[in-house]
């Protein structure tokens, strides 16, 4: 279901190689290495890809302090679907994301976290109400976008994809490449926070600051 990426995490260990690589690439590398299971991408040497081998599961990897880190793993179930066409437009929100609750994140994924109105301080559950109907949590500051280098960026995004239910969106990652003027050329990885069921088919929402 596309939950193959995931911000700000690692797998310890099982180290394969180590390649100075954009990060939209590593995956790319890792399916077409040999061996390698999984990865790693950090900005350490201007950008890091450390491939992987062994047995894991998305429970396996450690959750970071950095939030440029991407871990992955490698589907074993057969290539992703082709491109699709959509389009991208941009929001600021401080509500809590819809991703939040537990009961709308699929498998082993953990929902998205929120914080209080400090945007700091994380609820250790997903069953705080949402500031916006009277309740305490919000998104938490760190769930902003971040530029790697001019022509890569990461962020966070509320998306409808057709085909998918609302478990299957939330916290999935998604490769935008954009087609207009003035981004044309430039990549974007997101995961989803916000399911969407508001937005209108292949509408990509980005968070702003």
């Amino acid at each position: 279901n596309g939950n193959n990426w995931a911000f700000g995490c690692d797998f310890n260990g099982n180290d394969l190689s180590n390649v100075q690589i954009r990060g939209e690439d590593c995956g790319g590398l890792c399916d077409k290495t040999p061996g390698c299971s999984h990865f790693t991408w950090t900005t350490w040497k201007d950008g890091t890809c450390w491939l992987k081998t062994g047995s894991v599961t998305q429970d396996d990897a450690i959750a970071t302090n950095d939030p440029s880190m991407v871990c992955g793993i490698i589907s074993t179930q057969g290539p992703s679907p082709s491109g699709t066409s959509g389009t991208t437009t941009r929001y600021w929100d401080c509500c809590k994301p819809s991703c939040s609750w537990s009961g709308k994140v699929s498998g082993s994924n953990s929902y998205v976290k929120s914080c209080r109105k400090d945007g700091y301080s994380v609820f250790d559950h997903s069953n705080a109400v949402s500031g916006c109907e009277g309740g305490e949590a919000f998104t938490c500051n760190n769930q902003k976008p971040w530029a790697i280098n001019d022509q890569l960026a990461y962020g966070f995004a509320a998306a409808t994809i057709p085909g998918l239910s609302e478990q299957d969106r939330c916290c999935a990652c998604y490769k935008l490449e954009f087609t207009s003027d003035p981004v044309k050329g430039k990549t974007m990885i997101v995961q989803v926070t916000n399911s969407g069921s508001d937005v209108k088919a292949n509408l990509v929402i980005l968070y702003q600051t």
